[in-house]
């Protein structure tokens, strides 16, 4: 009886030990292997114990097109990559907040970017 319950409570306590995630919407040449997102990918899960995932879009304007699209529904934690051309468009959209500096408890001071 316990070999058969064992694998199904594993199972079900999974999730308590998975990682947190944090989805950022950025554009492409960030999120490339040439761009700066795995370096920064990599410092950032190191120092916050959590999964940074990068959804990678042609640029700017794609950006906000999908956060459009999407809506309140939007998987995005953070949207990485709208220029000055386009904030006005996207505070309109009333999916932005603001946002004050704050250190989160789980992350580091600070931390050198290193290649």
């Amino acid at each position: 009886m316990l070999k058969k319950c064992l694998p199904l409570l594993l199972l079900c306590t999974a999730p308590v030990f998975a990682k947190p995630v944090l989805t950022v919407y950025t554009y492409d040449s960030f999120a490339a292997d040439w761009g700066p997102g795995p370096v920064v990918k990599k410092a950032f899960e190191a120092d916050c114990n959590c999964e940074l995932k990068l959804v990678a879009l042609e640029d700017g304007v794609s950006l906000l097109n999908r956060l459009r699209m999407e809506g309140k529904n939007s998987k995005a934690d953070v949207v990485l990559g709208l220029d000055n051309n386009l904030l006005d468009a996207a505070s309109k959209t009333g999916l932005f907040v603001g946002q004050k500096r704050r250190r989160d408890r789980g992350c580091k001071r600070s931390r050198r970017l290193e290649k």
